[in-house]
């Protein structure tokens, strides 16, 4: 048995049909593409940042914006992040003791806003931070941020999580404390 073809009308109507869903679907492009490439993309470095009398070893928390040129031409934008916390503990390498560190570390953002436990990061090349240890060249040693707790001599772990939603973001850097200036390395 074969089947007839329709009459010609129907097949115009077939035809205007698949115009009209190709419309739609280029129409509602850009919204999948959001959906799927528009989510927060939360990453974390971990590094030493130069002062004046001593130097910090921080967290950099980024949330890069999109990059792909297609993408950008069709309005795809990176979400702003909501309620980032942050956590992190300091182990010697080894023996994995761990240092106290204390409370939650305030966050501080690229637009300037400080002692924030609970942050929304929005889509930036500029990172918010956090600092996890301090070396004083006064005072010749390194103690942990908020808290006068001296951290000795010797290999560390600082081991850094990100909390937003219900996703933790981990991160591990080793780092040395040595009794000579500028007394904290990385490595």
């Amino acid at each position: 048995m074969f089947i007839a073809s329709p009459p010609p009308i129907w097949q115009w109507v077939g035809i205007g049909a698949g115009f009209l869903a190709l419309g739609v679907a280029i129409l509602t492009l850009p919204t999948v593409l959001q959906m799927l490439y528009g989510k927060p993309n939360i990453t974390l470095e971990i590094d030493i940042e130069e002062r004046e009398g001593g130097r910090i070893l921080r967290c950099c928390i980024f949330n890069l914006p999109v990059t792909n040129k297609w993408l950008n031409k069709l309005g795809v934008e990176r979400k702003t992040a909501q309620s980032i916390v942050a956590s992190f503990r300091i182990e010697e390498k080894g023996t994995k003791r761990e240092i106290p560190t204390g409370d939650v570390p305030y966050i501080i953002q690229y637009d300037g806003t400080k002692n924030a436990q609970r942050v929304n990061l929005s889509s930036s090349i500029f990172p918010a931070k956090f600092a996890i240890a301090k070396a004083i060249y006064q005072d010749g040693k390194v103690e942990v941020w908020d808290n006068p707790q001296e951290i000795p001599p010797g290999a560390y772990i600082a081991c850094v999580g990100v909390t937003w939603k219900q996703t933790v973001i981990k991160e591990e850097k080793h780092f040395v404390v040595s009794g000579k200036h500028p007394y904290i390395y990385l490595g």
